[in-house]
């Protein structure tokens, strides 16, 4: 059998600009080039995500491919499969049309200063590097989980790290997965030791860790070791640096701040505190977002505060940072989003045997534990040591007891170890126990406000003991106070505990009996925690309680007893890290905080966004006692100091006392120490004064960088995302949809919500790609939902939302991709039932790139830049008898997906667009759709950069000058034979070399940044339309509703008719009516109408019909869009526009025509009968 030789040059010519599926690629390519050599053709090929390639292959086997390829192409497919396909990527890529996705999809209900923070500073920024300093409370947490989130839909995060103070770790871990579905790993030095082979961070790729843990010598090598794609540091002004002359003196905080920002692609601080006064320290601070974008101290002066905010503003934009205050903030409507607080102090007297106790044990802590013993981080831990042995000796007379038992028990088991050995061993035994006192616990940048409680328990026994005769005399004075702290404790009620049960029986309280109050108790101890919670029993109080024992479930759980039924909630700092409790709004500080800070997190527990009642704090201070006395003192100059600052006072306290050089944690500690000092302090706290803060925000420029939240925005943007927000009711169709296709069962539950009984394990296998982003499903869901909403009511608040960054919805989606492999570049049919004539709407991703510095590098050449997509959206386009144009990417949702058992009366093969069609449709998008997105983008992203780039000029055209002055005076004074300076001048010259070298570096950085320009096109399929009328769904629908297919036809003239009549109602009526429906954009509305003076609004559908009284159709779109949207939707009924228009209104017609509405069975829609409109509506 002959075989027909192949003609090389018409097969090349029928290749070009062709697709095809070639075994090399995984995904239909498009041929760009062919050019033949003998019997083989070397092939330059575009991928699906836009990358050139080139191949070869032999010229028989392209004759195949090619018409394997038409031959795939030229059937139709299962229009729902067609549909899954579409509405994945649709799902996918819905922050292209939503402006606030992450809100849409997490358990947040985000306020104006979160949505403006992330979404108009934050998110548009190249390369981020930002500092966010708003007053406590305002949901920093929030606020960068969204950003996580939003960066995370994108797919341009990968490896995120969090550095938080370690007793924050675990509240940062909770709120990300509560609020975002974010699992976060905290990794510790367990997990570093314990690693078998590996980086750990590389293992988890999501971590928190503290701060202090990470800034060890050995774990900052290893976090340098991965690309982090952003970082985020809490409590950022710890991370700080100082001028010395020449040096720069850094905590090895900030030297670990530093360096993760020199390789991190992003960097976000956060940090309620910025500037504590010193401007060398703010400016060091400031350059941890960018060395070479911040002037350095040493060379450029102090004088730079003011002008950094002044210059950051320049754009209307601030570049680098954002601060709100507290008294600032609102809520969409404007109103204030705090409560009044009320801050009150409660006096008690120690009894005589207390008084006592007291001031044994402060002359045991005083001889056993000296005050200046020890150097550097030995001396810093001793002093940990006898803060907390204080603080235990402040809280009640059960913590020191248990506290000073403790260690009686501890070293005397040590002091019978020695008596055993020789003496010969005693040495080496205690320098061992010194040793172990201090292994993971010694280090001088931290104070007790960064212990947690584990920590702070282990202080308790700290060893110090140099000699076996020390510790000899130690113990026989620890048991001599046991005994005598056994003693005041049998020998009546403490008076502290005296003090409590009289401040409950205050009117203030009263609320508690009935059940509708609810107490927070704050103590710094466990021991004082069991011995309150034993005493509020006795007095009939029913109680719970959150402590560090307690892992984050027995803490949620605990926080819901509080709700739903316990009277008193007593709390070690557990509880002010991270528990939010605002339906309760009185709190006793049983123990007062020695770190100001956590006086202010306390309180921010309840008296916080949410919270509708005035918040009453009492404040237990001792008269008679050493630390009593200062605190007293300083909460009465607070509340004078009230009288300016405003309710502010308690948010600065920590701020405050800084600016007055008054370390609180010193001034307790030292006064205990040396109690001469104590009127010195008291008078050093009568001298704070709040002109030094005001004049410092004024001074330093602190102040210009508050900002107004922008309501305006905030309102305008969340208007377009009400409309066009991915709708739950899509979300849970395609969910369902899709796991009946892959074989998962789910079952809708008695109260609406589902339930997952078994997660296939394909779906949890941990190499899916979604596994490492995500996470791993787990292996059942009892409880979930699709509508956030649903998380707001109590009976519901377990359950699990189901959105497109939960690890279950983005495991299903990879499996059905893997499915649906086979159905890209597929077409389907589908029904409208609203037309009478073909149509086709064509199916492509498109996407916009960007070139972004690598991680880790600062110079602009080629190999230190990659390729990031910076913008995807899908686009639908609709091919008609009018041409190509562009509609709603949902639009197949209102289309009737034609069953394979169901019949047209023609045949449609020939309408399945063939590869030299798909190539122009691909132009047309590329010119038409992804042109214009491209300028878009590239023109927001220029004139971010130009704002940069300005600042930038100047400030190295500054420096530049000032080193080149420099310069030349040295350079004066060696020609005139001072020989002194020589050196300094050299180093002068040295220093402006560099910094013209840092200006061109950083320079070509900007210009890649610059860089955007059109990337893949990548088409899906297409939905091949056809009027009811051609199908043998015409009969059903005549048979079912009694309907005729032409009755539902769309008549553009009536239809246009009825516009012009709603424009010029609202017009008359001096409303600002807009017509977007021509947008196409799946708002499911065509007119926005605004009331210029109220801004009320109005979103209108319009239903033109050429008679009177006649029925109207609604697509699914518009039904669902008039439930969400309740009485801003407006339904606008034209009667009789064939002859003299008639207007029938319906406002919020989801309600109002709930019991009337007719779900359509045949066709995808909803029907309202003439009748029901008249009685419903309202004429005009």
């Amino acid at each position: 059998m002959s075989v027909d030789p192949i003609d090389i040059g018409a097969l090349v010519t029928r290749a070009l600009r062709r697709k095809v599926r070639l075994p090399e690629f995984s995904q239909p390519v498009y041929i760009e080039s062919a050019h033949s050599f003998h019997d083989r053709i070397r092939l330059s090929v575009r991928t699906s995500d836009g990358q050139t390639k080139q191949t070869t292959i032999f010229a028989s086997a392209l004759v195949t491919y090619l018409e394997q390829y038409d031959t795939a192409n030229d059937a139709s497919v299962n229009p729902l499969d067609l549909f899954l396909l579409i509405e994945s990527v649709r799902i996918r890529l819905a922050y292209s049309f939503d402006p606030f996705f992450a809100v849409s999809l997490s358990g947040v209900q985000a306020l104006p200063h979160q949505l403006q923070a992330v979404y108009e500073r934050m998110l548009p920024q190249a390369r981020l590097r930002f500092l966010l300093a708003d007053d406590p409370g305002a949901g920093k947490t929030i606020m960068a989980g969204l950003l996580l989130k939003e960066l995370k839909l994108r797919g341009v995060i990968n490896y995120v790290l969090i550095l938080t103070p370690a007793p924050l770790t675990i509240q940062w871990k909770d709120e990300l997965y509560n609020k975002f579905d974010e699992t976060f790993e905290i990794i510790n030095a367990e997990m570093v030791n314990n690693a078998v082979g590996g980086n750990v961070w590389d293992r988890y790729r999501q971590c928190i860790a503290s701060v202090d843990f990470a800034k060890r010598d050995s774990v900052v090598r290893s976090l340098e070791q991965i690309p982090w794609d952003i970082v985020i540091i809490d409590e950022a002004h710890k991370c700080a640096a100082r001028s010395q002359g020449e040096k720069v003196v850094k905590t090895r905080r900030y030297h670990l701040a530093e360096r993760l920002s020199a390789s991190a692609e992003r960097i976000l601080l956060l940090t309620a505190t910025p500037h504590s006064g010193n401007a060398d320290q703010f400016a060091h601070f400031l350059r941890l977002l960018d060395a070479d974008q911040f002037p350095d101290p040493r060379y450029d002066g102090l004088q730079l505060d003011r002008k950094i905010l002044e210059d950051a503003r320049e754009g209307g934009r601030d570049q680098w940072f954002l601060r709100r205050i507290k008294e600032e903030l609102r809520d969409s409507k404007g109103r204030p989003l705090f409560t009044k607080r009320h801050v009150i102090t409660v006096p008690f007297t120690l009894t005589t045997a207390e008084k006592a106790l007291y001031g044994h044990v402060t002359d045991y802590i005083n001889r056993f534990l000296p005050y200046q013993q020890g150097e550097g981080a030995r001396r810093s831990s001793v002093a940990l040591a006898r803060t907390v042995l204080q603080r235990r000796l402040a809280s009640s007379l059960n913590a020191i007891h248990r506290s000073l038992k403790r260690r009686a028990d501890h070293f005397s088991a040590i002091l019978h170890e020695l008596e055993r050995l020789p003496v010969s061993e005693h040495e080496k035994v205690l320098h061992k126990y010194r040793l172990l006192a201090v292994n993971g616990i010694e280090d001088d940048e931290r104070d007790s406000g960064d212990l947690d409680e584990m920590q702070d328990e282990a202080m308790e026994s700290f060893f110090v003991a140099q000699r076996v005769e020390q510790l000899r005399l130690e113990v026989q004075e620890l048991e001599r106070l046991v005994a005598e702290a056994i003693r005041v404790m049998e020998s009546g009620e403490e008076a502290k505990l005296k003090a409590l049960r009289s401040c409950l029986d205050g009117t203030q309280f009263s609320e508690l009996a009935d059940g509708r109050g609810k107490l927070l108790i704050f103590t710094e101890h466990r021991d004082t925690l069991d011995y309150l919670r034993r005493h509020l029993k006795e007095w009939g109080y029913r109680t719970c309680e959150i402590h560090g024992g307690m892992n984050a479930t027995l803490r949620r759980e605990a926080a819901d007893l509080f709700r739903q039924d316990a009277q008193v909630c007593i709390a070690t700092e557990a509880a002010g890290e991270g528990i939010n409790l605002q339906f309760c709004h009185l709190m006793i500080n049983y123990d007062i905080p020695w770190n100001p800070n956590r006086l202010e997190q306390r309180m921010g527990r309840i008296h916080r966004i949410g919270q509708e009642s005035d918040v009453y704090i009492f404040n237990f201070v001792s008269t008679n006692t050493i630390e009593g006395e200062i605190l007293n003192r300083l909460f009465l100059k607070l509340e004078e100091i009230r009288g300016q600052l405003g309710e502010r006072v308690f948010d600065v306290v920590g701020q405050l006392l800084a600016l007055n050089d008054l370390r609180l944690e010193d001034v307790l500690r030292e006064a205990a120490f040396n109690p001469a000092r104590l009127e010195e302090y008291k008078e050093q706290i009568e001298q704070l004064s709040p002109a030094q803060m005001l004049l410092l925000e004024q001074a330093t420029g602190v102040a210009l960088a508050t900002s107004q939240v922008d309501l305006a925005w905030v309102h305008g943007t969340d208007v377009r995302s009400q409309e066009l927000r991915l709708m739950p009711e899509y979300v849970e169709k395609f969910f369902l949809r899709a796991a009946e296709r892959i074989g998962m069962k789910v079952r809708q539950r008695a109260d609406d919500l589902y339930a997952i009984e078994h997660v296939p394990l394909r779906l949890r296998d941990a190499h899916l790609p979604t596994a490492r982003l995500y996470g791993i499903p787990a292996q059942e869901y009892r409880k979930a939902t699709f509508n956030k909403d649903t998380l707001q009511r109590v009976e519901h608040s377990d359950a699990v939302l189901l959105s497109p960054g939960h690890p279950l919805f983005a495991a299903l989606n990879a499996i059905l991709l893997i499915e649906l492999d086979a159905i890209q570049g597929q077409s389907a049919v589908f029904v409208d039932a609203r037309v009478s004539e073909d149509y086709k709407i064509h199916f492509f991703e498109i996407q916009i790139d960007s070139e972004e510095p690598a991680s880790g590098t600062r110079q602009g050449n080629r190999a230190n830049v990659h390729t990031q997509t910076l913008y995807s959206t899908l686009v639908a386009i609709q091919e008609g008898p009018g041409g190509l144009e562009q509609v709603s990417a949902d639009l197949l949702h209102d289309l009737t997906q034609l069953a394979e058992d169901e019949k047209i009366e023609e045949d449609i093969s020939g309408e399945v667009p063939s590869p030299q069609e798909i190539v122009q449709l691909e132009q047309w998008v590329s010119v038409m759709v992804q042109f214009p997105l491209k300028e878009q983008q590239a023109s927001e992203r220029q004139r971010l950069l130009q704002i940069r780039r300005e600042y930038m000029d100047k400030l190295f055209a500054e420096q530049s000058r000032r080193v080149q002055r420099r310069y030349i005076d040295l350079s004066q004074r060696v020609s005139r034979g001072d020989e002194t300076v020589r050196l300094a001048r050299d180093e002068a010259d040295r220093r402006h070399k560099e910094l013209r070298q840092h200006h061109r570096e950083k320079l070509a950085e900007l210009d890649r940044l610059r860089v955007v320009r059109e990337g893949a096109v990548r088409y899906l399929g297409t939905a091949l339309v056809v009027p009811i009328a051609k199908t043998s769904l015409a009969f059903q629908l005549e048979q079912q509703s009694n309907i005729s297919p032409a009755a539902l036809v769309r008549d553009d003239r009536i239809e246009q008719i009825g516009m012009n009549y709603v424009m010029n109602y609202e017009l008359a009526r001096g409303w600002q009516p807009e017509d977007i429906s021509k947008q196409h954009d799946g708002s499911g509305f065509d007119i926005r109408s605004t009331q210029p003076e109220t801004a009320e609004l109005r979103r209108i559908e319009v239903k033109a019909r050429a008679g009177d009284e006649q029925f109207i159709q609604l697509t699914s779109n518009e039904w669902l869009q008039a439930q969400r949207h309740g009485d801003t939707y407006w339904l606008y009924i034209v009667w009789n526009c064939a002859h003299q228009p008639r207007l029938i209104t319906i406002q919020n017609p989801a309600q109002k025509l709930a019991y009337v509405v007719q779900q359509q069975i045949v066709i995808e829609g909803y029907r309202v009968s003439g009748d029901a409109l008249a009685l419903a509506g309202t004429e005009t």
